[in-house]
């Protein structure tokens, strides 16, 4: 039995994930799509850029459609969670959402599964600051795990994402999906032989066992008997342009300015450890501080000692 699960959720999608303390692994065991909540998170849907007065109430405007097309989805996330809880899978249960979804997810749980939550966490935390410092993001630079939050879903046209994208391949040396057209405006995909059927983000195509049949391309593409089948991610139209943009030099040269970012990372956790040293984040948010400041005296350390500039004995 894991001991703890944790749900990271919104409206349009939840990930379930279970955690074993004793050896410090994290596996998913569900995704979950809403699929009354994805046309709030279409990016063909999304209202223009606004000034930073107005957010706030545009802000509430869109929360409340969103919360009346989430909650049959979080009364979905609920059975799932009472099923889980009913065989005895998890003893502890984390939720992260973002504060209206987290609130509308936490009044519909079971009475049991609701005693097993040790934390409710709002997400939000990021897009809060910038509004508090009158600002927006321009750029995102992240790996793919983040591919899925929030930040990336909502995001507006004017801010370019930069992630390595996943890799498409097909068994067999057969055609992968980027060897298909995607046509995002008409939504049609059309395959290396010409045969085109229509598409919606998050499904799966499925082409005519007759069709696949009768190609010449057939012994190059798929060895079903049902015909070839093509999934399209929720975000598809993002992941082929960030595979269009790392073939380019200029896409690679991006991707590699977050190598100095990770780096940094990498020694703070080597300093830190990997587990929280204490309880509450105020105490742990100075302990973060503390080793930033180590790795920063470290990065000093190494700095050449020049005319100008003496390390202090």
């Amino acid at each position: 039995m894991s001991s703890t699960w944790v749900m990271v959720a919104d409206g349009t999608r939840a990930r379930l994930f279970a955690l074993d303390t004793g050896v410090h692994s994290v596996a998913e065991i569900g995704d979950f799509i809403n699929p009354g909540g994805r046309d709030l998170a279409d990016p063909q849907e999304r209202p223009p850029p606004m000034a930073f007065e107005d957010t706030r109430q545009a802000s509430a405007t869109r929360a409340g459609g969103r919360d009346t097309a989430a909650t049959p989805f979080a009364s979905e996330l609920n059975a799932v969670l009472q099923r889980g809880r009913a065989a005895h899978r998890f003893q502890d249960l984390i939720l992260v959402a973002p504060p209206p979804f987290l609130e509308t997810l936490h009044g519909l749980l079971d009475r049991d599964v609701r005693a097993c939550v040790a934390f409710a966490l709002p997400m939000g935390m990021i897009e809060a600051d910038l509004q508090a410092a009158g600002r927006e993001l321009a750029e995102l630079h992240i790996d793919r795990a983040y591919l899925a939050s929030a930040l990336v879903r909502d995001r507006g046209p004017d801010l370019a994402i930069f992630c390595k994208a996943w890799r498409v391949r097909n068994t067999g040396g057969r055609f992968a999906k980027d060897q298909f057209t995607l046509d995002f405006a008409a939504g049609q995909l059309t395959c290396p032989a010409g045969a085109a059927m229509p598409f919606e983000p998050g499904k799966t195509v499925r082409f005519p066992a007759g069709t696949c049949a009768a190609c010449p391309l057939r012994a190059r593409c798929t060895t079903s008997s049902h015909g070839r089948s093509v999934s399209i991610h929720p975000d598809e139209a993002l992941l082929a342009e960030l595979r269009r943009r790392q073939q380019t030099p200029e896409g690679r040269a991006k991707l590699r300015e977050r190598t100095q970012v990770e780096h940094t990372l990498a020694h703070i956790g080597h300093w830190q450890g990997r587990r929280a040293r204490y309880r509450g984040t105020r105490k742990n948010l100075f302990d973060l501080r503390r080793v930033a400041v180590v790795h920063n005296l470290h990065i000093i350390a190494r700095h050449p000692v020049t005319d100008s500039y003496q390390l202090a004995a």
